[in-house]
């Protein structure tokens, strides 16, 4: 989770302090278009994102939407499409060992999403990119808020891949051979 409160709750992000911009480009069923996509992103990088966290896909190239990304680089914001793993590639990741930089937890993770269970609320435990991306992100702004803004989102993909943790099941899957590692990412 990239940002919530020390303070109160079960439940603590990354980082207490954080501006987090929600863009809404998915409706209630969590389906969006090519198009909202692209506003999206295009609004966040327009209005002084640091980060971008993207957990959200869809099955077609767009020249637009890469373009976009590619933008979001040269501007100094670091872009983070995560795909889910922790020690073993889970089933439903996607996956490549040139292509996907690192792992991430994403499989029975903690959420901020509340359920009713009789006579008081729980806490539910969630998989996906939803999960592991956040994660990624809140890396990348805590890093960011420690050592400031001198470094690259290149510099800063290759800190995450130099910091991976390896981990026998993910040396095949991605370009790290492993998952990102808080301390070790951090440390750096």
């Amino acid at each position: 989770m990239i940002g919530a409160s020390h303070s109160q709750g079960k439940i603590y992000g990354a980082m207490k302090d954080v501006s987090i911009m929600a863009v809404s480009m998915l409706n209630s069923r969590g389906r969006g278009t090519l198009e909202a996509a692209i506003k999206a992103v295009g609004y966040a990088i327009e209005n002084g994102a640091d980060v971008l966290s993207n957990s959200w896909g869809g099955r077609n190239h767009s020249e637009i939407l890469e373009g976009l990304m590619i933008e979001a680089n040269k501007r100094g914001i670091v872009v983070v499409a995560s795909f889910n793993a922790q020690e073993r590639h889970a089933s439903y990741s996607s996956y490549g060992p040139k292509t996907v930089h690192v792992s991430a937890p994403g499989t029975n993770i903690l959420s901020t999403y509340v359920r009713k269970r009789r006579y008081k609320e729980v806490y539910r435990v969630a998989s996906g990119t939803s999960m592991a991306t956040p994660y990624v992100s809140a890396l990348v702004s805590l890093y960011l808020s420690h050592h400031g803004k001198d470094k690259s989102p290149e510099e800063i993909k290759n800190l995450l891949i130099r910091s991976s943790v390896p981990a026998a099941d993910l040396a095949d899957k991605t370009v790290s051979g492993g998952r990102v590692d808080a301390y070790q990412f951090l440390s750096f």
